[in-house]
């Protein structure tokens, strides 16, 4: 099994966190975690542990063949927090992209406190 150590390296310096906001079919607000890489064992050994997806694309001209590892909101914060104790360059933006995932995964009226409206 691949270590959180080897991946939370390959994620800071691989890797990107996406916040989002989607509008289509009600406006609501999502995080992604992607590590694009031109090797795709690292990746396969990530999505066997953390999930996700894998997809590949060719860029154009005589460039390599570019895959992407992508983990939705809730595979984003497990593996978020799994590295986040390793990582040194993004740890300021794990450390936000959990607290947002977090509250995400609350029901909706659990993410606002209206009793200061009254």
């Amino acid at each position: 099994m691949i270590s959180t150590e080897y991946a939370a390296g390959f994620f800071d310096g691989e890797g990107t966190v996406y916040a989002a906001v989607r509008n289509k079919p009600y406006r609501n607000f999502t995080v992604l975690v992607t590590i694009p890489n031109t090797v795709a064992a690292p990746l396969i050994a990530f999505k066997e542990r953390w999930g996700g997806s894998l997809n590949a694309n060719q860029p154009p001209g005589n460039r390599k063949l570019q895959y992407q590892w992508v983990l939705a909101p809730n595979n984003a914060r497990v593996f978020l927090r799994d590295v986040r104790p390793h990582l040194i360059v993004k740890a300021a933006v794990a450390d936000v992209a959990i607290e947002l995932l977090d509250l995400l995964a609350l029901p909706i009226r659990e993410r606002m406190d209206y009793s200061q409206l009254r």
